[in-house]
Formats: structure tokens, C-alpha cells, sequence
């Protein structure tokens, strides 16, 4: 839960920016429980999670500046969620390790093409944006349950439990927010 008397997301950048020894410490106040929980639905891991958050926040010290985020929260979470991921394949090379980020990755490999052209980093600029236009056109409850499963990685369950529905109402709007996305991709020109 986030401290009432937390700093702003511009104060936080600006505690970035003059290099002040408080900019971390005040970012965990504000944004730690979500830090740990993006990492955790992808690690579920105590140990390597809480060595995830320190490696957000050395990764946020060292990206600001020069980088000035619009969105101090996306870009947090984007971080945390990017070196959860990069500790999931590391521990991952020599066997599967069960996770959130597996099921939810599974359910999107239905609609996004993995081999081929989609996947050159030309391409995966080019996905991104239309997966980035695509949310901005759906209402803000499908919003919530799109980013929650798919970059949040989140269990449909907590997913259920943050609306108040059942589960089976979730993986209904999965799908249909999956056959969306994928209905926006062949439009674009994708493989799926």
C-alpha cells in the first residue's frame, strides 16, 4: 500500500536527478510492495526477489539521468520486471521452474507468433507498438486484467480477487481480449 505522505513521482525523479542518497530509499516507500510483486509472480522466490528490488534500484540510479521518464511507475515496473525476467531464465537453462510469468507467456504464445520475422528486434519494436496501441483502445477494467496477466504477471486468481469475480469470468476475458489482440495483429500485418 502506498505511503500518504509519499513523494510524487516528479519529486522522486528529481531526487534521482540531483543524486540525492534519499531517491532510493523514498522509491521503496512508495513503490517497494509492487516491486516485490511483480518480481515475486515471476521468481516466487524470497531470496532472488529481494536481489531483484536491490538490481531495480541500482538500474533506476543508473538510468536517471540521463533518462527523464514520463511515467516514473511504468518505468520502475517495467525494470523490475525485465531483470525478474532475465533472473528467471538464468535459473531456468537447466530445468523449468514453474511461475506465473510461464502460464501467462504460454497463453500469449497463442496469438504472437515465436519464430520468424516477429521476433527480430525490429519487429519486437514494431509488436510492441501495436500491443502498446492495442491497451490504449480497450476500456480500463480489460486494461487492468490484460496488464495484470501479461506484464504484471499476476495468478488469474489475485486477478479475480482484485475485481471481485470468479475466476472463469477472468479466463473468459482473457481469451476474448486475447482473440482482440490477435484479430489487431493480422490487421497489422503480423504472423500469428
Amino acid at each position: 500500500m502506498k505511503n500518504s505522505t509519499a513523494l510524487s513521482d516528479r519529486e522522486l525523479i528529481d531526487l534521482f536527478l540531483c543524486r540525492s542518497e534519499d531517491a532510493i530509499r523514498k522509491t521503496d516507500e512508495k513503490y517497494g510492495a509492487e516491486v516485490y510483486a511483480v518480481s515475486y509472480n515471476i521468481l516466487h522466490d524470497r531470496r532472488d526477489v529481494e536481489e531483484c528490488k536491490s538490481d531495480t534500484y541500482l538500474d533506476v540510479w543508473n538510468a536517471i539521468p540521463p533518462e527523464e521518464p514520463k511515467n516514473f511507475r511504468a518505468f520502475l515496473l517495467g525494470i523490475a520486471r525485465r531483470i525478474s525476467i532475465d533472473k528467471y531464465r538464468e535459473r531456468s537453462r537447466s530445468k523449468r521452474v514453474p511461475s506465473e510469468l510461464t502460464s501467462s507467456l504460454d497463453e500469449l504464445a497463442e496469438v504472437i507468433a515465436q519464430s520468424g520475422g516477429v521476433w527480430d528486434e525490429v519487429d519486437a519494436r514494431a509488436l510492441g507498438a501495436v500491443i502498446n496501441g492495442f491497451i490504449k483502445t480497450i476500456s480500463e477494467r480489460e486494461r487492468l486484467i490484460f496488464v495484470s496477466r501479461y506484464i504484471c504477471a499476476d495468478s488469474v486468481k489475485k486477478i479475480a480477487e482484485m475485481l471481485d469475480v470468479s475466476k472463469k469470468t477472468v479466463y473468459n476475458e482473457l481469451e476474448r481480449l486475447r482473440l482482440l489482440l490477435k484479430e489487431k495483429l493480422e490487421k497489422e500485418g503480423f504472423e500469428v
